[in-house]
């Protein structure tokens, strides 16, 4: 079904932007000039006689004319050009150039505090942005259309902000709002007082988009006969006041919307008839908005009929046109949905795979746009009725978004653990090497201690009775000194009593003299020889490197493997398990 971008880039539609121009024209102070041999109002005139046949054309006459226009310093004048011109470029989809006139006019038609003209302006730059599909730009315009409009008490341009905000959310799928406004609109212009030819004018195009919204309306609650029902009410309304000859633009739209009504009702045969009789016309009259929206039609009668050569052949004739022109057509994504699915029938994967793409992307970008129009829909315009798709629809995309946020802040988080780990991990490595180093001189320095003192001992002969006073410990001194030497402190049983025995003393003054002249308790002191002595065999002794800690902590006196380690690490800074891979990496170093 045509649908309100298409119907903005209409044959219809031109003719009803035309209008403005026509019926109670926004300049009626025109005043003729002359350029070579061409016044104002004759520039005026072959605008309006070349507007529909060539938009460009009509260009060349409004050129001149907004020369004369600015040379008389005319502010109206310059205002009337201005608008025509935007309304050309429109016509040749050099959008953003009549947007830039619009805007010029606009500035100047302030400076007059022409109320009903700014409503006209803002209407024509509403329907342009409509047509570019900027919506919300298109409604902002409108609104304010609607607004000047009031202030001027122009009831006719109030009508037509009304009729195309109803556009805009026709398109949104406000469609109970759109057929309400519709309605409305109906009786106002019952109420207005222009001549009955104007008014009839008016109800085709507001019958045309009635039907156009039932039909759309009755698409999304999946075929409710009343909307098609209403749909071929409105319609054949259209159809009784509409004459073919006179009505030519509208005639044919009618008729699609009969077309796609039999579609709907799957009359297949008289849809498919009245279609061709529409492309025949459309060919000649080379309206591609029309014939798209009719090979469309084409392609989903015979898809219903399981025609599936024929459903590609028309769907790809409506793919051409839509790749050469500017246009937007809201078709585009169900035309794509149409060809992967008529492709993946004949087998023909390649191109249903395409197809199927091209469509999931063109729906992520309605369903995003579609919440954000509809939603300033709801803010801008005064109406109250709720729309719950709308609801469903944001609170999906803000789920959505929220679970994005959600996963990047995870990410960002595992992110900077894995970091943090990397450098802790890093930091811990090259402090256990730090701490490793120094272990490995202080093993360097007990060995070199150890011989200087045999040494000293060989040479002088020197007894510790001789640097103690006290005799009594002196002699006991001593006796630790050759425990010691014979590394009896390694016995898995060596306790203060085991010691005390050895010396031939007793625990008390034992462990007495320990703290006294060798400054720590008897359990430190067995521990740091016992450590000391692991820390000197184990740099010199591969086999005994290779024992697991268990039995390397059995071998330096220690019951289980947890006690030495925690001593080791107590004393050294590091474990054991880290002393002795210091060793192997300096020994492949060596």
């Amino acid at each position: 079904m045509l649908n309100f971008k298409q119907y903005c880039c209409s044959s219809i539609f031109k003719i009803y932007l035309l209008l403005i121009f026509l019926c109670g024209s926004i300049f009626a102070n025109a005043q003729p000039d002359s350029l070579a041999t061409k016044s104002y109002e004759e520039l005026h005139q072959n605008f309006f006689k070349t507007i529909n046949k060539n938009p460009e054309k009509s260009l060349i006459y409004l050129n001149v004319a907004y020369k004369i226009a600015k040379k008389e310093n005319d502010t109206i004048k310059i205002i009337d050009v201005l608008s025509k011109k935007a309304y050309s470029k429109s016509l040749v989809t050099k959008n953003e150039e009549a947007l830039q006139d619009i805007e010029e006019a606009t500035v100047l038609a302030k400076s007059t505090k022409n109320y009903s003209l700014l409503s006209r302006l803002y209407s024509q730059k509403g329907n342009i942005a409509t047509i570019m599909g900027e919506h919300i730009k298109a409604l902002e315009a409108q609104i304010k259309s609607k607004d000047y409009a009031v202030l001027s008490g122009n009831k006719s341009n109030e009508l037509k902000a009304l009729i195309n905000i109803a556009f805009i959310k026709q398109l949104n799928q406000a469609y109970d709002e759109a057929i309400a406004i519709y309605k409305e609109s109906l009786n106002i212009l019952d109420e207005l007082n222009i001549s009955t030819a104007e008014k009839n004018y008016d109800k085709i195009s507001l019958y045309s988009k009635l039907c156009d919204a039932y039909l759309r309306k009755q698409e999304l609650n999946n075929e409710n006969e009343d909307d098609l029902a209403s749909a071929e009410y409105y319609n054949n309304l259209g159809l009784e006041i509409c004459s073919k000859k006179e009505n030519t633009i509208d005639y044919y739209l009618l008729l699609m919307n009969k077309a796609i009504i039999y579609f709907e009702k799957e009359e297949h045969s008289e849809s498919i008839q009245l279609t061709n009789e529409i492309i025949a016309h459309a060919e000649k009259q080379n309206d591609d908005v029309l014939l798209s929206t009719a090979y469309f039609y084409m392609g989903k009668n015979y898809d219903a009929l399981e025609n599936h050569s024929k459903a590609i052949m028309y769907l790809e004739k409506f793919y051409e046109i839509l790749k050469k022109s500017e246009k937007v057509f809201s078709n585009e994504r169900q035309l794509h949905a149409l060809l992967a699915l008529n492709y993946s029938k004949i087998g023909n994967g390649k191109k249903s795979k395409f197809h199927y793409k091209a469509q999931e992307r063109l729906l992520q970008k309605e369903r995003k746009e579609h919440v954000e129009v509809v939603s300033t829909i709801h803010t801008k315009h005064d109406i109250e009725e709720i729309n719950d798709k709308l609801e469903v629809l944001s609170a999906e995309f803000e789920a959505e978004e929220k679970r994005k946020k959600l996963l990047y802040i995870i990410s960002a988080l595992l992110l900077m653990l894995l970091i943090g780990s990397f450098i802790f991990y890093r930091t811990k490595v090259k402090r256990i090497q730090k701490r490793a180093e120094a272990v490995l001189q202080k093993v360097i320095q007990l060995e070199t201690q150890q011989e200087k003192q045999k040494e000293e001992n060989q040479k002088t002969g020197t007894s510790i009775s001789e640097k103690v006073t006290d005799k009594k410990a002196a002699i006991l001194l001593e006796k630790l000194a050759q425990f010691e030497a014979k590394e009896e402190y390694l016995s898995i049983h060596c306790s203060l009593s085991y010691v005390a025995e050895k010396v031939k003393s007793n625990t008390s003054y034992v462990s007495n003299v320990i703290n006294n002249y060798k400054n720590k308790t008897f359990k430190s002191y067995i521990t740091e020889l016992r450590i000391n002595a692991a820390l000197i065999r184990l740099k010199n002794d591969e086999k005994l490197r290779s024992y697991t800690i268990q039995a390397i902590a059995e071998e330096f006196g220690f019951k289980r493997q947890e006690t030495f380690s925690k001593a080791f690490k107590s004393q050294t800074g590091i474990y054991p398990s880290q002393y002795l891979k210091k060793l192997r990496e300096d020994l492949e170093i060596d």
